[in-house]
Order: C-alpha cells, then structure tokens, then sequence
C-alpha cells in the first residue's frame, strides 16, 4: 500500500453501514465547492442585479427568484468535468448566501440538450446531477441526502456569454436530514463565467 492510498476514498457506499460515511463525504463535497466558488466571487465584483439574468424555481409550490448573483462557472481537468449554476443574494446580515447551486458533474464535456440526473458516474464516483440549497436562515439541503433525488437538469442553450436551462428535483436537509423540499420548474438564464 502507498502512502497515500489511505486517503484517496470512493464516493460511493457499498454497503448500509457506509451510507454515513458516504453522506458526510458528499456534504463535505458541496461544502468544499460552496467555499471554493464562493472565494471565486471576491476575485471579481458580481454582476448587477438584473431580471434578465435569474435562477428561478418552485420550492414546495412557492416561488423562489435570485438575480443578485446569477452566474455559470464551468470547469474541466480530465477526467472530471463540472457546470455549478448559482442563483444566490446576499442574507439579509450582510454576511453569506442565501440560493441555489445546480451542479453538473461528469467525465466528459458538458453539453447543451441533454439531460443530467442524479444517477452516478461510474469513471469518476460523481453524481451527474445535484442541488444544494440555502435557506434564507442559512440551514442547508442537499439533493444527496434524498433516498429518491429525481434531479434533472438540462441545459437548453450556452454560448460564451450566457447559459440557459431547467431543474428539477428533492433535496433533504443537512445534517439531521429531517425536512424534505420539492424543487420544481426550476429555470436558469445566467451570465457564462
């Protein structure tokens, strides 16, 4: 055994009694890519708040609208490929996000009329397709917690200044993973990062 062998892990549990590990893993996963693109926005100011840039959806029937940042941030270093879609506002204190994060995750280029489920990659031990929500009081959901996710997204149409597209799927909060929201009519048109 090499050295670092012991910490390179698999995302996906073999068994029942890896399911905690796998749902601490994932939660650290969302964690990670939250802090990594959210230290991206301080490099560059975010665009104005437009209504022709949004991330729009339906939580539980409700509308739920973010423009303050809407925004696609493409990134790919074979063999993993990522699309992580933000619609996301500043919380009320000033300090943080509250919104929505699409992500697309696979091993080959992310393309446009296809659509991503929650279903795993099996090259890279990704889920193609996931949600990550917060909350207006910061609490978090995860479309990975969910015994049944349904997530589907599909990009619609990108180009180099825009990227456009639906969602949809259930999310279930971290980390008692207690309260279940349904994510429906979910619909992107976002300035291409």
């Amino acid at each position: 055994m090499r050295a670092n062998d012991d910490i390179i892990v698999s995302l996906q549990p073999d068994t029942k009694t890896d399911m905690k590990n796998f749902s601490s893993k994932l939660l650290l996963s969302f964690v990670f890519v939250v802090f990594v693109l959210s230290s991206c926005k301080k490099d560059s100011s975010p665009p104005e708040e437009s209504p022709e840039y949004y991330v729009k959806f339906k939580l539980d029937g409700a509308d739920q609208q973010y423009s303050e940042i809407a925004a696609a941030d493409f990134s790919g270093i074979d063999p993993v490929h990522d699309c992580s879609i933000f619609g996301e506002k500043k919380y009320s204190s000033g300090v943080g996000y509250e919104g929505i994060i699409v992500r697309i995750t696979d091993d080959k280029e992310i393309v446009a009329n296809v659509t991503y489920t929650e279903a795993v990659v099996a090259s890279i031990d990704m889920p193609q397709g996931s949600l990550y929500y917060s909350d207006p009081a910061g609490y978090a959901f995860l479309s990975g917690f969910a015994s049944s996710p349904n997530v589907r997204i599909t990009i619609t149409h990108m180009d180099a200044t825009t990227v456009t597209g639906t969602f949809s799927g259930t999310i279930v909060s971290a980390p008692d993973r207690l309260t279940t929201h349904t994510v429906t009519n979910g619909q992107f048109h976002v300035l291409r990062q």
